[in-house]
This record gives C-alpha cells, sequence and structure tokens, in this order.
C-alpha cells in the first residue's frame, strides 16, 4: 500500500512541475508580447512624400516645439534654437510657439542651428537715424546718414543731447546684429578739449570757497571732463554747506538713466579744483557687498 502512495505522490509532483514550467512559459511569451508591442507603439511610420509636403507647407517659418526642444521651419527643415534664443524672442514677443508630436519631427529634416535675421540695413537706417545708440551701455553713439559716430567722452554727449530741440530722444541699447550692421563713422567732436587747454594754464583757474564751489551742486549728479561725481554734503559750518565730489560709475549710470529724461551740470574747472574729491561710490559700494 504504502508503495503505490509513493508512487502516486512522484506522478503528482511531476504533474504539478509540468504545469508550473507551461505557465511559467506562458507569462514569459505573454510579457514579450507585450514589450513587443509596447515597442511597436513608439515606432514612427516614414512618412510619405505627401505628408513631408503637407507639413512643411503647414508648419514652413513657424517656431513648433518637441518635448521642451524649440525649431524654426525654414526651408522644410529643422533649426535648432538655443535656451538663450527662446528666452529672447518668447520675452519680447516675437514668436508663437506651436506643438507637435513626433510624426512632424519626422517629416521635417534636421538642419543648421537657429540664426536669427537682423532688419534689413535700409529699414535699419531709417529707425535709427538721429538717434542715440548703445550696447551693453559701454560707448555712446549718435547715427548719422546711417553710420554710427561714437562720442569721446560723456560730457560731448551731454553737451551734444542738451543742443537737441527735442532732448526727450532716448538712449537705445541694440542687439549686437543691428549694431554690427551700421558702419563706422568719424567721431563726434569733443567739448572738453578746449577746457582740458585750460586747465593746463593754472593761471587761467581761481580756487574759489568751498562753500561757494558747492553752492547750487550738493546732494545732485555732475559732470568734469568726462567723469560723473555725485556731489556729498559734508559738515557744515558758519560760513556755509561744505561738500565733496565722489566718483560715480558712468556705465552703470547710463544704464539706469537710459530711457528717462535726465541732464547733467558741468562743473566749471573752478569749482572741479576747489571740491575735494572722496571715495568712489561704486568702490564703496562692491567692498560692502564684499563683506
Amino acid at each position: 500500500m504504502k508503495v503505490y502512495f509513493y508512487i502516486w505522490l512522484i506522478l503528482s509532483l511531476q504533474t504539478h512541475s509540468l504545469y508550473a514550467q507551461k505557465a511559467d512559459s506562458k507569462e514569459i511569451q505573454t510579457e514579450n508580447a507585450e514589450d513587443t508591442e509596447s515597442e511597436d507603439d513608439y515606432v514612427i511610420p516614414e512618412p510619405t512624400a505627401a505628408e513631408k509636403k503637407a507639413v512643411c507647407k503647414k508648419y514652413e517659418k513657424s517656431y513648433i516645439v518637441y518635448y521642451g526642444t524649440v525649431y524654426h521651419v525654414n526651408s522644410c527643415t529643422r533649426e535648432l534654437l538655443s535656451s538663450d534664443q527662446v528666452y529672447k524672442l518668447t520675452k519680447s514677443g516675437k514668436i508663437k510657439l506651436k506643438e507637435v508630436d513626433a510624426a512632424v519631427i519626422a517629416s521635417l529634416p534636421g538642419g543648421a542651428n537657429y540664426r536669427e535675421v537682423g532688419m534689413d540695413p535700409k529699414t535699419l537706417c531709417k529707425r535709427l537715424e538721429g538717434q542715440y545708440i548703445t550696447f551693453s551701455f559701454v560707448d555712446v553713439y549718435w547715427v548719422e546718414s546711417c553710420k554710427k559716430r561714437p562720442f569721446p567722452d560723456w560730457s560731448s554727449y551731454e553737451s551734444h543731447r542738451g543742443k537737441l530741440k527735442n532732448a526727450k530722444v532716448p538712449l537705445k541699447s541694440l542687439e549686437l546684429d543691428d549694431f554690427l550692421a551700421l558702419e563706422n563713422g568719424d567721431p563726434m567732436p569733443s567739448v572738453i578739449d578746449e577746457e582740458f587747454r585750460e586747465l593746463l594754464r593754472p593761471d587761467n583757474v581761481d580756487i574759489i570757497p568751498l562753500d561757494e564751489a558747492c553752492h547750487g551742486v550738493v546732494g545732485t549728479y555732475v559732470t568734469y571732463l568726462g567723469q560723473i561725481y555725485f556731489i556729498e554734503a559734508m559738515k557744515q559750518n558758519g560760513a556755509g554747506k561744505l561738500c565733496q565730489k565722489r566718483r560715480v560709475d558712468a556705465e552703470e549710470y547710463t544704464r539706469k538713466k537710459a530711457n528717462s529724461k535726465f541732464h547733467l551740470k558741468e562743473l566749471s574747472s573752478s569749482q572741479a579744483i576747489s571740491i575735494p574729491e572722496g571715495d568712489p561710490m561704486y568702490e564703496k559700494s562692491k567692498r560692502s557687498k564684499k563683506g
């Protein structure tokens, strides 16, 4: 009896093992089938010539985006935009992005990187004629006869600006492409050359009392020989208000005042020599940041 029981047990175990192997085999086949089906879902069939033509016609000269990557469609090819280009163009409102799927991307082969086309020279000249321009607020130029003429110093820029009938003409900061598109012209005449020559003759410059030199300029920004200063009040005495001049970062000052009407008073040589010079304002601010 025991012998029959052992034989039955062995046969049962073998049968169970076979069923388990078949089940595992079916499960593996099912998983492989699912994997194959999943992979097939992401395979994009090669677009036909007609499909490519239709996609090109629809998106030509458009800006398209696919999974966060932005392209410009030009001559039926995709031009890749850098993140800086996307930020600049979207911020200015110059472009509108169109989201597309993989089929559109497959229909448009990749081309060269995107390069923004600047304004044509004639339109650029017409728009900027008789304007003050700058690039990165380093130097200031006057556009005349389609050429950019640099000012040799700040005082000359201020003098020229003050002589204009319309003193509200803004200082325009150009993009590099537009800035380079304008030819260089002759430098603008300097208004400080004569003053500088006079300054070299001490007999022509009188030192005046400090309270007289400070009168009317305390708490204001002024300019002298191409430099910008802030006239800061010092201790008062019976004779009047004392002051000192502190040099200002001209580039930073120009950047802040670029689109507003402003005028810097020019110190006379007597005032400039008579007012003592303190620490530059921008150097002090840099030291405080480091601390």
